[in-house]
């Protein structure tokens, strides 16, 4: 069950794309992680958190589909 939950969010990452009338969109995976899509296609993991009452955010680095 797990394997395909993981297949399932591989796929929807890897497929994840941006409309022509938006810059940018978030794909949420839970938790504060996100992938932020691009219109010219790159993907960038990012997570946001909090630390004493105080929003941050942290860039992971780039979505590798293998």
């Amino acid at each position: 069950m797990i394997e395909k939950h993981h297949k399932y969010k591989e796929v929807r990452y890897k497929n994840a794309a941006c409309p022509k009338d938006k810059r940018m969109v978030k794909v949420y995976d839970g938790g504060g992680l996100y992938l932020l899509v691009y219109q010219d296609g790159k993907k960038y993991w990012r997570l946001k958190y909090r630390i004493h009452g105080k929003e941050k955010l942290i860039s992971l680095g780039i979505l590798q589909v293998l």
